[in-house]
């Protein structure tokens, strides 16, 4: 039993101390394919950045089926992210200081 809580705390220690940079979250598609995400619909497997929150969102859906995922990379960036040709957008907006709730970026 010891053992058992012993793995499940460092297994919870590396899980919180560990640089997350990109989640899944499962979506509905509509009948096109594309994913539908809060105000967003976007087509699969062409990433969208944003600077606020400064992310980066990829679709992965099939045309057919009813959910998909939305992948969702936020910062820090992974070291191989490309910077696009918008510095103010994901992944250059990660450079930026961090914001209050509520503050809008200037």
């Amino acid at each position: 039993m010891w053992l058992t809580l012993l793995i499940t705390i460092i297994a919870a220690h590396s899980f919180i101390t560990a640089d997350v940079t990109e989640v899944r979250v499962p979506v509905q598609l509509d009948n096109r394919g594309w994913c539908k995400y809060r105000d967003v619909t976007l087509r699969p497997n062409e990433p969208a950045t944003y600077e606020w929150p400064c992310e980066r969102l990829t679709c992965r859906g099939t045309k057919g089926d009813y959910s998909g995922d939305m992948m969702i990379a936020g910062c820090p960036p992974p070291a191989d992210a490309v910077a696009g040709t918008r510095p103010d957008k994901w992944p250059g907006c990660c450079n930026r200081t961090h914001f209050r709730i509520g503050e809008t970026p200037s």
